[in-house]
C-alpha cells in the first residue's frame, strides 16, 4: 500500500507535470501542505526530501522549497527516469518493483506518476493524457516508461517525448499502428495455452469475452491465440460465442446477461482479462448459477484480486515483476547507447497457468 509521504510526492509530481507550478515557483510551506493533505508536517517534510533527492525541487533553508529549472534538474545527479501508470492496483506495484530493482543496482533514480484523469472512449475526447505526457517530457527525464490505457490516449504525447529524444517504452501494451518500443506478456501463447487447458477439461462450447480491440494489440493477440487453439483442436468457430467489442467494464453485466440467455449450451467462459471475469462472477451468481457447476470461468492476468474470488479464478498469470525488470534493462541499454534510440525493440515475457477451482472437467 502506498505510504502517506508517497501520496504527497505523487500528487506534487502530477501538479508539476501538468504545469501547475512553473520552474522557480515556490511550493506552499510544509505547514500549509500538511493542512491541505491532512497529514503531519513530518510526513510532508519526508515527501519534500524525496522530491529534492529526485531532482524535481530545491530546498533553500529559510526561504522554502522551489520547483527546479527543467534544463538543470539533473545536473550532476544520477540519471532519472519516469514511470507513468493508469491505476494503483497492487499488481502495478509488482511492475514498479521490477523496474526499481534494476534502477537501484545501476545507481539510477525513478519517479512514479499515476494518471487519474479521464480517458477517451472515442477520438473526439479531449487530449488530457497527451498534455500530461508533454508536461512530463519538459521535466527533462532520461527516459519514460508508460502504461497506456488504449490506442487513442497519449499518442500526441508520445510524439512530443520522441521529438525531444527521450527514450520511451510502453509497458504491457503494443499498438501495431505505432512504432513504439514495448515490453509485453506473451499474450498469444498465453491465451492459446489457457484455451488448450479448458479443451483438455472436455469443453467444446466455449465463450469468449473481451474489451474492444481499441484497448491495444495485446487484446488482439489474446483473441488470435484463442481462435488458433480452437482451430488446431478442430472446434468450429461460432461467432455467437465471442463478445470482443465490449466498450468498457460497465457494459460487461448487460453483455453477460444477454450471452447466457442466448447461449445456454456454453459450458465455459474465457475472459480476456481478470477485470472482466471479476465483473462476470456476481452476475452469474445473481442468476442462481454456480461456478464451475453450471458454467466455468477463467481469464488472462492472474491478479491477486482474482485469486480472492469464490472460487479462486483459474488464470494465465502475467509476470509483471519480470516485465518491469526487462523493460528497465532495455531502457538503460538505450540510455547507455548500447541500443540505438531509433531502433524498434519489443520484449516478450512468458506467462504461467494458475489452475484453481473455477474450471470444471466435463
Amino acid at each position: 500500500m502506498e505510504k502517506k509521504f508517497q501520496t504527497v510526492m505523487a500528487d506534487i509530481r502530477r501538479q508539476i507535470a501538468q504545469n501547475m507550478y512553473g520552474a522557480g515557483t515556490p511550493l506552499p510551506t510544509e505547514l500549509e501542505l500538511a493542512a491541505r493533505y491532512g497529514f503531519s508536517r513530518e510526513t510532508v517534510h519526508k515527501a519534500m526530501t524525496g522530491l529534492a533527492r529526485e531532482g524535481l525541487v530545491s530546498r533553500i533553508p529559510g526561504k522554502g522549497t522551489f520547483i527546479k529549472e527543467a534544463a538543470t534538474a539533473n545536473d550532476g545527479k544520477p540519471p532519472h527516469f519516469f514511470v507513468v501508470l493508469i491505476h494503483k492496483e497492487p499488481e502495478m506495484f509488482k511492475l514498479i518493483r521490477g523496474i526499481e530493482t534494476v534502477m537501484e543496482k545501476n545507481g539510477c533514480l525513478f519517479s512514479s506518476f499515476f494518471w487519474t484523469g479521464p480517458h477517451r472512449s472515442d477520438v473526439t475526447h479531449t487530449d488530457d493524457f497527451d498534455t500530461f505526457l508533454r508536461g512530463l517530457s519538459r521535466l527533462n527525464p532520461q527516459g519514460i516508461f508508460c502504461y497506456p490505457r488504449n490506442s487513442i490516449d497519449g499518442y500526441n504525447g508520445y510524439e512530443e517525448i520522441l521529438k525531444m529524444k527521450i527514450p520511451l517504452i510502453l509497458l504491457d501494451k503494443e499498438f501495431s499502428k505505432y512504432t513504439l518500443n514495448c515490453a509485453v506478456s506473451d499474450n498469444y501463447t498465453g491465451m492459446y495455452r489457457l484455451t488448450q487447458h479448458v479443451i483438455r477439461k472436455g469443453h467444446t462450447k466455449i465463450g469468449y469475452f473481451s474489451l474492444d480491440m481499441l484497448f491495444g494489440d495485446s487484446l488482439v493477440r489474446r483473441r488470435d491465440g484463442f481462435l488458433a487453439c480452437l482451430n488446431d483442436n478442430g472446434i468450429p468457430f461460432n461467432n455467437r460465442y465471442i463478445r470482443d467489442h465490449i466498450p468498457d467494464a460497465n457494459n460487461v453485466a448487460a453483455q453477460l446477461i444477454d450471452f447466457v440467455q442466448n447461449n445456454p449450451e456454453v459450458t465455459v467462459l474465457i475472459c480476456a482479462n481478470d477485470f472482466i471475469a471479476e465483473k462476470c462472477y456476481p452476475e452469474i451468481q445473481k442468476r442462481g448459477m454456480k461456478i464451475p457447476g453450471d458454467i466455468s470461468v477463467c481469464s488472462f492476468d492472474g491478479y491477486e484480486t482474482g485469486q480472492r474470488l469464490d472460487p479462486p479464478l483459474t488464470a494465465m498469470r502475467q509476470n509483471l515483476y519480470a516485465l518491469g525488470e526487462i523493460s528497465a534493462r532495455a531502457m538503460l541499454d538505450i540510455y547507455q547507447k548500447r541500443i540505438d534510440m531509433d531502433c524498434f525493440i519489443k520484449y516478450t515475457v512468458p506467462t504461467q497457468l494458475i489452475e484453481t477451482g473455477s474450471v470444471a472437467a466435463i
